[in-house]
């Protein structure tokens, strides 16, 4: 997109494959600009932001990460997946999909 953001939703929702907990996020833009929350929600992590009335976000390249602790092992995330949702010069637009191991 070559306009600035003026509602934006990201979402990454991790699968509770046992011993799954937040430890941490970030993002690129300005964390003041977003209201972030996590939470477990139907057997996942969910990582949430939500950009703030009135505030934009310029067209650029956005990276949003999360961490997050398990149990011992290796983890399968087969059922990971994140969405974005966002609108821009008044047209909505949204991705979702999944991570590859």
């Amino acid at each position: 997109m070559t306009q600035p953001l003026t509602k934006l939703t990201v979402q990454v929702h991790i699968t509770q494959t046992g011993g799954v907990q937040s430890s941490g996020q970030w993002q690129t833009g300005p964390g003041d600009d977003f209201t972030l929350t996590v939470q477990e929600i139907d057997g996942e992590v969910v990582y949430r932001w939500d950009l703030k009335p009135g505030r934009t976000v310029p067209a650029a390249q956005h990276i949003f990460a999360v961490q997050y602790n398990h149990t011992r092992g290796v983890r399968d995330g087969k059922a990971d997946r994140y969405g974005v949702m966002a609108t821009a010069a008044g047209h909505d637009h949204a991705v979702w999909g999944g991570f590859t191991p």
